[in-house]
């Protein structure tokens, strides 16, 4: 059963996504919203130009709260703006909610402050310099799942994931990749898992283009260079990705050298994303890189734990200076419960199943040396 706790923070959640799709809805979508519809129907008709033809999750979603707002008596000249707004309310409440509970789980109540926090911070930054993308506000939740499941190897419910995700937007290949990065030098089973679930990617990847037929790029790749390289366009990109993270930038490079091994590897999809990004994206967005929030929060959640625990710590010596009688007893057992909470916190039942992983390929490779 769902407790209190749990429906007020979807309430808090609910409320923060309205008032950023809102904002999103009125300064974004609303200049450019009969450009909007005419890429939506072109989509809907298979007379998109590539990528956008084979995006068709979020158009569909999208198409289906129309049909609800017309029948409500909406007219329908604002019947789609209603809907856009909508979508971006729904999206931006599922990515919030699913990283909250994702990030909850393994960092408690620091985790749901740390995702809402960066999330609508970082999402009202990032949401900018375009006209119709629909399947960026429900990407992050996709892609949160999908690591929470990784780390919990939840293979079969990621099959069914990355299939979903594939009809979203092409990206979640990233899912695959970030599966086999996570579980690198893990075994065979774990390549052959990474084996089925590019497949499974590259099965529907190619259907989907198959059935609708070859469409041409809407981008000019040498254009689109050299105008990343042109000057007004990297002052543009300079302060687009300054304000992306803005103070949580500092949190992010002090927390990536406390992450374990695991977290790190999975980290090097950044990489892997932004070779490709470097050629084909304009380099002043920043929205395609909110789908990666799943593995950009947990190093900001370490090191604020760390400053949370520095600061309680610092607290409770002080006072027990004041307030005890001096023997030092109180004191000392004090810091050691503290000690025993830090080295204790964060475990989940991910981390256990990683130990158990790492040490049973230990094991097999010391049984191999004897």
């Amino acid at each position: 059963m769902i407790g209190g706790k749990t429906w007020r923070l979807a309430g808090g959640l609910l409320a923060l996504a309205i008032g950023s799709a809102y904002i999103y809805t009125s300064t974004i979508l609303s200049p450019a919203v009969k450009q909007s519809m005419l890429l939506h129907r072109q989509i809907l008709s298979d007379a998109a130009p590539s990528p956008y033809a084979y995006r068709l999750l979020a158009p569909w979603g999208l198409e289906g709260l129309l049909k609800v707002v017309t029948a409500l008596g909406v007219p329908a000249d604002k019947g789609f703006l209603v809907a856009e707004g909508l979508w971006a309310t729904l999206g931006i409440w599922c990515s919030l909610a699913v990283l909250s509970w994702a990030l909850g789980r393994r960092y408690g109540n620091l985790g749901i402050a740390c995702a809402t926090a960066v999330g609508v911070f970082s999402m009202n930054m990032a949401l900018r310099d375009h006209y119709y993308q629909p399947w960026s506000l429900i990407e992050p939740a996709i892609f949160a799942l999908a690591y929470e499941w990784i780390q919990r190897d939840r293979f079969k419910s990621l099959i069914a994931l990355v299939v979903i995700g594939t009809f979203n937007r092409e990206t979640t290949c990233f899912v695959v990749l970030l599966y086999a990065l996570y579980w690198w030098y893990s075994g065979s089973k774990y390549i052959f898992k990474v084996g089925v679930l590019s497949v499974t990617w590259l099965f529907v990847f190619s259907a989907i283009r198959l059935i609708i037929g070859p469409r041409p790029f809407v981008h000019d790749f040498s254009a689109v260079v050299n105008y990343n390289v042109s000057v007004g366009a990297l002052v543009h990109t300079s302060v687009a990705w300054m304000m992306f993270l803005g103070p949580f930038w500092y949190c992010l490079f002090r927390g990536v050298g406390t992450l374990d091994r695991r977290s790190k590897q999975a980290m090097l999809s950044l990489v892997a994303f932004g070779s490709i990004f470097v050629f084909e994206g304009c380099w002043w967005e920043t929205r395609p890189w909110m789908s990666f929030y799943c593995i950009v929060l947990p190093p900001m959640c370490i090191m604020l734990n760390q400053f949370v625990l520095q600061s309680a710590t610092t607290y409770e010596s002080g006072t027990l200076s004041v307030f005890c009688s001096g023997d030092g007893t109180s004191s000392g057992a004090q810091t050691t419960q503290s000690r025993a909470h830090q080295s204790s916190v964060f475990h989940t039942p991910a981390d256990a199943r990683s130990a158990a992983v790492d040490h049973q390929i230990s094991t097999t490779a010391a049984e191999r040396t004897t």
